[in-house]
Formats: structure tokens, sequence, C-alpha cells
């Protein structure tokens, strides 16, 4: 068990640093977007970025799942390549369909999405880049299969690197800003994506095989209502803040969002390339069910605490980097931070269902989660604007990890550590409010601000001494530290000796 734990954490550590490189690169973004867009632009590029995921969500998803599970049914060179260039071929096909639709319908969609606010031709950008980045996602999905993340990183370097150069080229200069982030997109994901479909297709050839697509669609299938599902959990907040209230309250809305998804996108991004395939290899083993429980706390710990971290620095950190216009946006982000925190949970408790193939309760889960968060929109937005929404996307998400987590544990069992869970939430609870009743007193003093941020230490203490890392995971953490400061000092002495 030892060895598998610190195998996944190898490749934890290093798609985090790969993933970390990209949210980096988004945040970094987030001070050009917010003073060269003003909040009504900035909503306009949200509801673009969130209809292209529900378009990606919707065809990618479901055959994604399928794509890895059937990978793995059986060992071979050539089962590997028929299952590969099926999918691509596949997926490709759909994604030009998708698109030819968008192009055909795109002054409707316009007028639905912006309220004749922003020029439909942006939504030309989406079907010319909907297809490259269909066959980017599958060829970073075959190195996900693969475990081969030093290649995965080193490419999310490279979008990383390109995204931020072209973007303040195009945005900070030339001042092209909506249409100039969404060349941006295009282009990168032509390059990287006709870099896959070469390499893969001349691995692969062009082999196409019925049998395998209709098990993929059969497989994924129930995955599209879920996708629909998802939008409606996910992102129908600014679909309905945006008819309720105005494109500006969706501007500073996005911005809460995305401060308050980023600590948590470092740890859910990383995991999320390694769960599947972990479970998989894993689960049918005799300690299988005791590990996933262990990752589950584990998981949860470290997330909670970076969703702490980001919630106490927000009121800090936003007015750095943005205008006036987007500060009060800081009071939403602990309840997304909270959202993400259970999407995260609830994406490790459907273990069950992804093993017993069951995946036709994905549309009913989510479907009964994204109805209490639209009934919950519908009651909240009109009386609490953006802050209804942020709690309407907390309820949803929270709901859909209780209703997956009692359907999965039915096919699959591992034991949930409810005290630990409990004393995790809690803690962080008790340090949120410290800290912030510390920033609270005086924001404008800097003893203050470094009082507040050096109490959020108080949360790893908890951890340790609370009872959430148990005796034996202390030893073998300890034993594990020893191990590597032993090395490192061999190494050192090694290099003396030779110098």
């Amino acid at each position: 068990m030892k060895k598998n734990i610190i195998g996944l954490a190898r490749h934890l550590v290093i798609y985090g640093l790969g993933n970390a490189l990209g949210v980096a690169g988004g945040f970094l973004l987030i001070p050009l977007y917010t003073h060269v867009l003003a909040t009504s632009e900035y909503g306009v590029l949200e509801l673009i970025n969130r209809s292209a995921d529900i378009l990606i969500l919707v065809m990618f998803n479901g055959v994604r799942q399928g794509f890895i599970r059937h990978y793995f049914d059986q060992d071979s060179d050539e089962w590997h390549k028929i299952v590969v260039s099926s999918t691509l071929i596949f997926l490709s096909a759909l994604s030009i369909v998708v698109s030819v639709a968008v192009l055909v319908f795109r002054e409707a969609l316009s007028g639905l999405l912006f309220k004749g606010e922003a020029p439909s031709v942006l939504l030309v950008f989406i079907t010319v880049w909907l297809p490259l980045e269909m066959v980017v996602k599958i060829g970073m999905t075959h190195l996900q299969i693969q475990m081969k993340s030093s290649k995965y990183v080193l490419i999310d370097l490279t979008c990383f690197v390109l995204s931020l150069s072209s973007n303040i080229l195009l945005v900070y200069f030339y001042r092209r800003g909506i249409e100039g982030i969404l060349i941006t997109n295009m282009w990168i994901a032509g390059t990287i994506g006709l870099t896959f479909a070469a390499v893969l297709l001349r691995w692969t050839g062009a082999r196409l095989s019925v049998q395998v697509i209709k098990d993929l669609v059969k497989f994924g299938a129930p995955y599209a209502p879920t996708a629909v599902f998802m939008f409606f959990l996910s992102s129908s907040d600014r679909y309905f803040l945006s008819a309720m209230t105005s494109l500006d309250e969706v501007g500073v809305y996005a911005l809460a969002y995305k401060v308050g998804m980023f600590g948590t996108s470092l740890i859910m991004g990383p995991f999320g390339m390694v769960w599947t395939p972990f479970l998989f290899e894993n689960y049918r083993k005799k300690e299988g069910p005791e590990l996933i429980g262990k990752v589950f706390t584990f998981y949860t710990t470290v997330v909670v605490g970076v969703g702490l971290f980001i919630s106490a620095l927000s009121p800090m950190v936003i007015p750095m980097i943005s205008s006036q216009a987007y500060h009060a946006s800081y009071r939403l982000v602990p309840p997304i931070c909270l959202a993400a925190v259970f999407y995260g949970m609830a994406c490790i408790a459907d273990a069950g269902i992804l093993i017993s193939k069951k995946t036709f309760y994905k549309p009913v889960l989510f479907g009964a989660s994204g109805l209490v968060a639209v009934g919950l929109n519908l009651f909240l937005i009109p009386r609490y604007g953006a802050t209804g929404a942020a709690f309407s996307l907390s309820a949803g998400f929270f709901t859909l990890l209780i209703f997956v987590h009692s359907v999965s544990s039915k096919f699959f069992f591992f034991r949930v550590e409810y005290r630990k869970i409990i004393v995790i939430f809690a803690s962080a609870f008790v340090v949120y409010c410290f800290s912030n009743a510390l920033l609270g007193w005086g924001i404008e003093k800097p003893v203050l601000k470094i009082c507040s941020v050096l109490s959020l230490g108080l949360f790893p203490l908890a951890a340790w001494y609370g009872g959430i890392i148990s005796a034996h995971e202390k030893s073998s953490l300890s034993e594990l530290l020893r191990e590597k400061i032993m090395k490192f000092r061999e190494s050192r002495q090694a290099e003396q000796a030779e110098s």
C-alpha cells in the first residue's frame, strides 16, 4: 500500500507542478483582463467560456471515461491503437458537426447569451477552436492513461508560455480585447492539436472500429445528459445573473469564481489526471477499499486547507489584482471555494459507479443536484444577486456529494472517516473566522495583516495534533522524511568526496 501511495504522490507532484503553471498563467492574466476589460466585457467573456465548456463537456466527458475504461480492457498494443484511433476519429467528426451547428445559429445564440450587447462574430472563434481543442484533450488523456506525467507537464508549460505571451501582445499592446483572447485560444489549440493528431495517427494508423465506438457511446451516453445537468449545477448561475441582474454583475462574479477555484484547481487538476487510472489499478486489491478511504481523507484535508488559504487571503489579494469595480468580489470567494471542495469529494466518492459501470446513475444524480442549484438560483439571485449565486453553487455541490456517496457505496464500499472529516471542516471554519476577525479589525494595519496570514498555520497544526493524521500515518511520514533527508545527505557527501 505504501508503495502505491508513494507512486500516486509522485505523479501528483509532477502533475501538480504542471497544473500550477497553467493555473498561475490564468491567474497572472486576471490583472490584465480586469484592467483592460470593463466588468460587462469580462461578463461576456465568461459566458463565452462557459458555453464552450458545456459543449466540450457534453461531447468529451463521457467518451473520455469510456476511453480510459476500455483502454484497460486488453493489455495489447494492437488493442490500444484501435481504441485511440477510433476515439480520435469519432470525437473529431462529432466536434466538427457541433461547430457547424453553432456557426449556423450564431445570431440566435448571440441574442440569447449576450442580450445584443456583444457581436455574434465572437462565436465564430468557438467553431474553429472546438475541433482543435477536442484533439488536444484526446492527446492529453492518452498521456494520462500512460502515466507520462513529465510529457504532460512539458506540453502544459508550452501552452502556458504561448498563452501568456500571446495575450499580453494582443490584449495589452494591440488592445484587441475579447477578440484577442479568443484568437490566442484558437491558434494555440491549433498548434498543439494538429501536432497530437499527426503523432497519434502515425502510431495507430487510421483505424476505425465501429464496435469500439458503440462501446464508447454506450459507456459515455449517460454522461451527455449528465454534462447538461452539470452545466445547470456549475454554470447556470452566470446565465441567471445575466438575465436577472446585469453583465457587470456577471463580470464581478466571474472574478470571484476564478479566484475561488484557483487554489482548489491546483489540487483537483492533477488529482483528476491520475485518480481514474489509480482507482482501476487498485480497487481489486485486498487493501483497495482502505487505500481509497485514506486517499479520500487525504484529499479532503489538502483541498480544504487550500480553500481556507484562498478564502482568508482574498480580501487582500483581489484589490491587488483588479480595478476598483471588481473589489467587492472577495465576499463571494469562500462559498465558491466550499463548492469546489464538495465537488472534488464527490469525484472520489463516485468510485463505485465507475467500477461497476453503472453510469446511468450519473444523469439522475446530477439532475437532482442541478434542480437544487437552479431552484436556489431562482430564489436567491433576485434577492441577493451574486451572493445568492455563490451560495446556490455551494449548496448544489454539497447535494451532489451526498447523492453520489449514497448510490456509489452500494457498488463499492470504502470507509469514510467521518470523525476526521468533521474535524477538518470544523478546524477550517474556526481558523477562517479567527483570521477574518483579525483582518476586520484593521485591514490597513500591516501588523494585523501579517497576524491574519500567520493564523492560517493553525490549520495544519490542527491536522497534526487534532487526530486528522493518525499515529501510524505520522510514523510513516516521519520515516519517509528521514529517508529523504538521509538520501540527500549521502548525495551531498558523494559530491563532496568527488570534488
